[in-house]
């Protein structure tokens, strides 16, 4: 039912209160803004100094309630992706999300669903953990869109009756914008 929910392009109906726009920096080259849940509370991860990646990882928690965790991380072009055109890249992608998981997840076949973002197309999975630890997700839903000139990939974990939280989530993801300035 939530994958059913999810691919059909479900999108939560937040008042205007319930929501803010936020803008991140991404390291002097630019930056992400999100429509995020106002009840949500965020931190943004800069990489240490000599990281070859110039990344943030950007984390959303609940600022009160049953716990969840987000994280989205924008990628910059590399040469190496360049020559791939971008939907076969993020596809494949999530592709290699769903082999790296598969031996954990109570689904035999994990599915790809396309999501479409704002400015641009992607893909995501949902799978559910067979033996989630003590304090451990149950849920994953991990994809990865093209937002600009930008690829954010995105991991959205949660227990059961969470459903609300993965659909905000992807709301947020498919409304992301880029900008340069």
């Amino acid at each position: 039912m939530l994958a059913l929910l999810l691919s059909i392009g479900a999108s939560p109906a937040w008042p205007a209160d319930a929501v803010r726009t936020k803008r991140f920096a991404l390291a002097g080259r630019g930056f992400l803004e999100l429509r995020v849940p106002s009840a949500w509370i965020d931190i943004v991860r800069q990489p240490g100094a000599g990281a070859s990646a110039t990344s943030p990882t950007i984390g959303f928690w609940p600022a009160q309630g049953r716990p969840f965790e987000i994280t989205l991380t924008p990628h910059w072009p590399s040469p190496a992706n360049a020559r791939v055109p971008p939907e076969q890249y993020l596809r494949e992608h999530v592709e290699g999300y769903a082999l790296a998981i598969k031996d954990h997840a109570v689904e035999q076949k994990i599915g790809l669903v396309r999501l479409a973002g704002r400015s641009g197309p992607g893909f995501y999975l949902s799978a559910t953990d067979k033996a989630p630890g003590p304090g451990e997700y149950r849920f994953v839903t991990q994809g990865a869109l093209k937002v600009g000139e930008l690829t954010l990939t995105f991991t959205i974990l949660t227990n059961e009756g969470q459903s609300a939280v993965v659909a905000e989530a992807l709301d947020m993801v498919r409304r992301a914008s880029y900008s340069a300035r």
